[in-house]
């Protein structure tokens, strides 16, 4: 063993020059992973006489990989027909610094036990046979050249040392190829050479390699230039920073593929920048980074109006389709074009192949992504009557100026379309929801069955056992982290009301395999039918449930309140342990506190503790928090089959109300506990203020019906929504707080230190400062609270990595987007359980109306919670449309006319356009018009036994008392 040092100096920050020496160890004797090797020691794992027949190499056989071979197929790589392979170190070191995500594929594939890939890393950087400087050559050069060294190497050590056999370089760089060759008789194949000859049979092999390296699958004529060049690099940067040029996301309408927007930082304010027809959008896919050029004001457009059923582009329509303005009376705004991009999302995407007859013998086929905001791809398959009727995955390459469509490779299939198991993993998949069973290493650190909590722990918590503790929950619950209590205070006129949630960071210690697992998923996951929990069963169910009877380890929230005035004397915070004395659901506290016969303890405590509610609840309006709605439904589910037997209405009761009360009650007192504590990295949460932009929707609307709705604080905002309603419309205040929703923007988790502190204040609930608390089993920064709690009050010493704010602002953003994501996901998922609901049925719902568009309206179903668009086909039926912008209503042949807020009947059922594709289609009955709508005879009759009033009652824009998995404070 030799060392080489390299040295050199670069200056400091202070003016300053440092020397810097960096030791570089070679050696003879790193081994080299065969099987049978009579020279190394170390554990053996390749195997080239299990190597793949394969008619373009002699047997036995090794493959060397190259870093573009890892970086743009990944997928062929995963396959098992793919082991034996070496991954010289070289090349993992250049993969992990151009993509961590191919990386991070790599080390996986490395790092599997099970014996069947066999993938080893080859140290060839320290072994003194290949280790070799870099020259008057470019890093790619060097690399390749490194790569080459390491198939010289074992093409002379295993075959004196341990079987003759041959290594092969897998290479798509045709030079590196020609190369190994001509310097070391090396053979070296293309991947698509490699697979050919693995025969027939692994063919399908094929379909799961990038287009990327080289392959042109367009399907427009090649002599056709259909989008521009994009600006180099260099100018789109220039042009930012001289202003001619703005910098933002691509964000598709979901509505019209045609159409975009730009979000763009103008003058410290962001406006959106409208991005109209597909060659202006220039091959950007929603979520990418884009450089756009603006054009000159007398070229804006209007946003089109026009709601389209499909989001792709059909057979033979015009790639380059102007969207006219239909409408004079459209207000134009800001429009440009994308003429770059920085930064490409291009993550996988589920969907299906789009079958045809025509094309099935043929390899080119275009994929239908489930995401409607992206476009079609293009893939080369051999394996189309496989995929018919199965969901895919497939993964965007490269889309070139010449092809109609991006192009792409199949990743996987999942299964087939319509089972409901697919079609939540679908949705799963396409959020990034992390829901693989928990690792070995995670459940090893779970604490062993029975349990008990030991004496230690007794001695260092308070003792709550005696007091009249109990849970209020949805019916079922099995996850119970909170629980309450009230009590008369002897001898005085206040009460003691205590929050006792799960103490569940006793049991994830900071920087644990539990931790980390918790910390990656940062939130349970609520699907219709099943939950994805954030911490193992073990836990959310037992061990940190606050189940009746059982004694649990709690953190609580005691205080002394007046209940004359709801007003706060005192605020204890400490680690307890509880015996809760009732596990009730919120209709089984309502039945207690309206019984008049039944005055045990727990009740006398839930009368209080609901009359108090009450006055901290108006405490909150009167400040000037939000009370408002959204649609929400819970399924009957068939115990044995898990499919859908029917659906409900929330139903609120005062006992929802109460807990979320003083839960946020909870939630507010520790928020300024832990700031008080730790001023620059407390976790806390704040709503931001909506910028007045965010309230056109609803104040176009509103003023379209003659109302009044004031948006200068949210206070007013608050007092006009309580009184403002349609005549003869009920339901009207509730669908104008559903749009109120719409207009909030994201509440967000985020590190004290890295805003102001006028900046922590919570829009919604009209608070100064708040935070979570109270969900610990459900929410990762419920745990992190728990811990800086912990270390305020002095019963834990503090974890470092809360004092850095670095790290608690990492962590935020990550459960920020995990937290957006679980609630889409939550959504997705009742719209596909309303699919198996309704399929092969029809019905007539009540509806209403609120959006109005060119060609269709958008409505709410309230007793399925379902929002759609009923589109108005009228094509070769003489039917008129009158669309007026300004008053936002359509005019149907000179006679019948739509407005926001209006109330409709409408047809809702499934539809199967074909084998592939299934979904909610809604359909005009009343108002009856000729030619659009279908006859009232032809449906089921409405089931009017439901209320519809009952649907959307008051809601905190957060906190909203649902059933516990809407529990998002």
């Amino acid at each position: 063993m030799f060392r080489k040092q390299n040295t050199y100096v670069k200056k400091t920050r202070s003016g300053g020059i440092l020397k810097i020496v960096k030791e570089h160890y070679i050696r003879g004797d790193i081994w080299c992973g065969v099987i049978g090797c009579r020279e190394c020691k170390g554990e053996p794992v390749l195997d080239p006489h299990s190597a793949e027949f394969n008619t373009s190499i002699p047997s036995p056989y090794l493959i060397v990989v190259d870093t573009n071979v890892v970086l743009h197929h990944p997928d062929f790589l995963e396959n098992n027909a793919i082991h034996d392979v070496i991954v010289p170190q070289s090349v993992q070191e250049e993969v992990k610094h151009r993509n961590q995500m191919s990386y991070k594929r790599l080390r996986q594939i490395i790092d599997q036990k099970d014996g069947k890939k066999r993938f080893h890393v080859f140290l060839n950087k320290h072994h003194s046979s290949t280790f070799s400087e870099q020259v008057s050559e470019s890093a790619n050069d060097y690399n390749d050249r490194l790569i080459r060294l390491v198939c010289a190497f074992y093409q002379q050590h295993v075959n004196e040392h341990a079987t003759p056999c041959n290594i092969i370089l897998l290479s798509d760089d045709k030079e590196n190829r020609d190369k190994a060759v001509a310097e070391h008789s090396i053979q070296a194949l293309s991947t698509r050479e490699y697979i050919h000859g693995l025969g027939e049979k692994h063919h399908t092999l094929l379909d799961y390699l990038s287009t990327v390296e080289g392959k042109d699958l367009d399907i427009a004529p090649k002599t056709k230039i259909i989008y521009p060049e994009y600006l180099k690099l260099s100018l789109l940067k220039a042009g930012i920073r001289d202003g001619n040029l703005l910098q933002g996301v691509y964000e598709a309408n979901r509505n019209n593929y045609q159409e975009g927007y730009v979000s763009c930082k103008i003058n410290e304010d962001y406006k959106e920048m409208l991005i109209s027809g597909v060659v202006n959008i220039n091959r950007a896919i929603h979520g990418d980074v884009v450089v756009v050029e603006t054009f000159p004001e007398e070229e804006w457009r209007a946003p089109s109006g026009i709601i389209k059923e499909d989001n792709t582009i059909g057979d033979g329509e015009e790639i380059d389709e102007d969207l006219k303005d239909v409408m004079s009376n459209i207000k134009k705004t800001m429009t440009g074009k994308i003429v770059g991009i920085l930064e490409q999302k291009r993550r996988q995407f589920c969907g299906v192949i789009q079958y045809s007859e025509y094309f099935a013998h043929g390899r080119h086929h275009m994929f239908i992504p489930d995401n409607k905001a992206i476009q079609k791809v293009c893939i080369e398959t051999r394996q189309i009557d496989t995929l018919k009727g199965q969901r895919i995955v497939v993964k965007i390459d490269t889309w070139p100026r010449t092809s109609r469509y991006p192009e792409g490779h199949l990743v996987r299939m999942i299964g087939t379309v319509g089972d409901k198991d697919v079609e939540n993993e679908v949705i799963m998949l396409e959020h990034d929801i992390i829901f693989d069973p928990f690792p070995n290493s995670a459940i090893k650190e779970l604490p062993a069955v029975p349990w008990t909590i030991s004496e230690a722990e007794y001695a260092r918590r308070r003792d709550l056992r005696h007091i009249p503790v109990c849970s209020v929950d949805p019916p079922s619950c099995t996850d119970i982290d909170d629980a309450l209590h009230c009590i008369q205070i002897p001898e005085t006129n206040l009460v003691e009301i205590g929050v006792h949630i799960a103490d569940v960071s006793h049991f994830i210690r900071p920087n644990s395999v539990l931790d980390t697992e918790a910390a990656r998923r940062g939130t349970t996951v609520y699907l219709a039918d099943k939950r994805i929990d954030m911490v193992p069963g073990l836990l959310s169910t037992n061990l940190c449930s606050l189940r009746e009877g059982e004694e649990r380890l709690a953190f609580s929230v005691i205080w002394k309140i007046d209940p004359e005035t709801a007003g706060i004397i005192d605020t204890i915070f400490t680690k307890s342990v509880i015996q809760s004395k009732a596990a009730l659901s919120y209709e089984a506290a309502q039945e207690r506190i309206d019984d008049v016969n039944q005055n045990d303890v727990i009740t006398q405590g839930l009368r209080q503790l609901n009359a108090i509610s009450k006055k901290l609840k108006q405490k909150r309006i009167d400040n000037g928090a939000l009370i408002l709605a959204s649609p929400e439904v819970r399924f009957q589910v068939d115990t044995e089959t898990h499919e859908p037997i029917n659906l409900e209405n929330k139903k609120e009761l005062d006992t929802n109300s109460m807990v979320e009360e003083f839960m946020l009650l909870a939630n507010v007192s520790t928020a300024k506990k832990t700031y008080e504590f730790s001023p620059n990295c407390a976790i806390l949460r704040r709503h931001p203020e909506p910028p007045d932009h965010n309230y056109k929707p609803l104040l176009r609307a509103t003023e379209s019906r003659g109302l009044t709705i004031d948006t200068s604080s949210a206070k007013a905002l608050s007092e006009s929504l309580q009184s403002c309603t349609i005549p003869n419309n009920p339901f009207s205040n509730t669908l104008l707080k559903i749009l109120t929703t719409r207009c909030m923007q994201q509440a967000k988790y985020f590190c004290s230190g890295t805003l102001k502190k006028e900046e922590f204040y919570h829009f919604g609930l009209a608070n100064e400062i708040y935070t979570h608390f109270t969900s610990p089993i459900r929410r990762y920064p419920d745990i992190l609270v728990h811990r800086l709690l912990a270390s305020a009050i002095g019963v834990d010493p503090p974890d470092s990595s809360l004092t850095d704010e670095k790290i608690t602002k990492e962590r935020c953003d990550n459960c920020n987007f995990r937290h957006t994501n679980a609630q889409r996901v939550g959504r997705a998922s009742v719209e596909l359980t309303t699919v198996l609901l309704l399929k092969g049925k029809t019905y007539r719902e009540e509806a209403y109306v609120t959006q109005v568009k060119k060609n269709a309206i958008r409505v709410l179903v309230p007793k399925y919670g379902y929002e759609g668009f009923v589109f108005f086909e009228i094509k070769d039926t003489g039917v008129s449309l009158e669309y007026n912008d300004d008053l936002l209503k359509l005019t149907i042949n000179e006679t019948v006319t739509i407005s926001v807020f209006d109330r409709l009947v409408v047809e809702i059922k499934v539809v199967e356009p074909d084998v592939q594709h299934q979904r909610i289609q809604l359909k005009l009955v009343e108002p009856f018009i000729k030619d659009i709508s279908v006859s009232p005879t032809d449906c089921i009759p409405m089931d009017t036994s439901m209320d519809s009033n009952n649907n959307n009652n008051n809601n905190d824009t957060e906190s909203k008392p649902l059933p516990k998995r809407f529990k998002n404070n």
